[in-house]
């Protein structure tokens, strides 16, 4: 099972600060037609006012560089029956901070390889693969180039991407039960697997017909990582 990578990009912001000096002056004339001035003005000004204000409020424009929240939208739904999955998936990579989206990536998603068993709360699970990926929607997806690519979803390696989805109509979270999460198979840390909520905001819609299920969900999740960029 492949699992979501994550890498956090930086942003430092810089500041300067500018000093001013001031010089003196002394006139050095008299006039002789006038008594001499005795007054002896003693006023020594001992203002000593150094205002060091080091305001460090770094520039949070739009500089390119996204630092703050993104959002992972995944949306996918199909044809369900008892022993297979045929639909499509949709992940959409979203910017909070600019308020768009980067890009988005639609695969054609089947299985044959039904998980139910091995998810105790599922009305139904599969082991999903992919296929015949096409660019959707987002100013972005042109920067790395990329572009449709037909055939299976493989890694670098050339393996098959794999993930486990499910549906549970309901499911019991320390004593509570929850109606329609999405369920995901995630790694347990220990070269295991166990099913949980796939998180975030989101839901998921099963409605039985004369085959088995239509199904549709839909989840966001947000983060400060940023899983396919380093910086953008």
């Amino acid at each position: 099972m492949k699992l979501l990578d994550a890498r956090i990009a930086l942003l430092m912001g810089t500041f300067g600060l500018l000093a001013i000096g001031c010089g003196g002056k002394t006139d050095a004339g008299t006039d002789t037609g006038e008594p001499a001035d005795t007054d002896t003005d003693t006023d020594t000004d001992s203002d000593t006012d150094t205002d060091t204000d080091s305001d460090t409020d770094a520039d949070t424009g739009d500089s390119g560089v996204d630092t703050a929240r993104f959002g992972y939208i995944f949306e996918g739904g199909g044809d369900v029956t008892p022993s297979s999955y045929e639909g499509s998936e949709t992940q959409y990579f979203y910017s909070v901070t600019y308020d768009r989206i980067i890009c988005s990536f639609v695969w054609d998603a089947q299985s044959e390889n039904a998980m139910t068993d091995d998810c105790a709360e599922c009305d139904f699970a599969f082991e999903v693969d992919y296929s015949d990926m096409v660019i959707g929607e987002g100013e972005f997806c042109s920067n790395p180039g990329w572009e449709d690519v037909p055939g299976p979803r493989v890694d670098a390696d050339g393996n098959l991407i794999k993930y486990g989805w499910g549906h549970a109509s309901t499911y019991t979270y320390q004593g509570t039960d929850y109606s329609d999460v999405v369920m995901f198979l995630f790694s347990d840390g220990n070269g295991g697997t166990v099913w949980g909520t796939f998180g975030g905001e989101g839901s998921s819609t099963a409605e039985e017909n004369s085959s088995g299920f239509s199904w549709e969900f839909m989840s966001t999740l947000y983060s400060t990582s940023d899983m396919n960029y380093v910086a953008y």
